[in-house]
């Protein structure tokens, strides 16, 4: 374990910052439903925003595929439906992702909002092409595609970006301290 950090440390900041994100969704994807069954969070959603931000379009591309495949394994969906839909989301939202500054916080919030939203939304089509029985209430639009799509903003936030933050600014603290170029 200690020489992967090590490599990743080595690898750059921006490396470093997926590294800890993709660590950071595996660990929430494994830890929070047995304890919080009802929330519909998409764990990855944040990473691959992040993915998207800073990486090229195949590297986007090809992390979306494997974690759609990761939970294609995971899940009793039609196999499939999670890599089809999280690789069109993924690329279609890297021709918008030129609207998000990289230096802005709230902005990886936002994206995985909106990322969040336009994952739900191609599953409803999906899943109506894939499994008739899928119906669509006034009730499932509030929760699922607002209400939820909002939850995953705020979990980016406190989740990722936040703990991103703080981290860089103990770090120039202790540059600034320690004389660390």
């Amino acid at each position: 374990m200690k020489h992967i950090l090590l490599w990743a440390v080595n690898q750059g900041p921006i490396k470093l910052k997926l590294y800890l994100a993709l660590l950071s969704s595996c660990l929430f994807f494994f830890i929070v439903p047995p304890l919080f069954p009802s929330w519909k969070v998409f764990h990855f959603v944040p990473w691959l925003a992040l993915v998207i931000t800073y990486s090229t379009f195949l590297r986007s591309l090809w992390s979306a595929f494997v974690t759609g495949l990761l939970l294609d394994l995971l899940s009793a969906t039609t196999f499939g439906m999670h890599t089809l839909n999280f690789s069109i989301v993924t690329a279609y939202l890297f021709t918008k992702r030129r609207y998000f500054i990289k230096e802005n916080p709230y902005n990886l919030s936002l994206f995985t909002t909106i990322y969040s939203f336009t994952l739900t939304l191609l599953y409803t089509l999906l899943f109506f092409i894939f499994d008739r029985r899928w119906l669509v209430s006034g009730k499932w639009i509030v929760t699922d595609l607002l209400l939820f799509s909002l939850f995953d903003g705020m979990y980016a936030y406190f989740g990722f970006t936040l703990p991103f933050s703080l981290w860089e600014s103990l770090e120039k603290k202790w540059k600034i301290k320690y004389g660390i170029k």
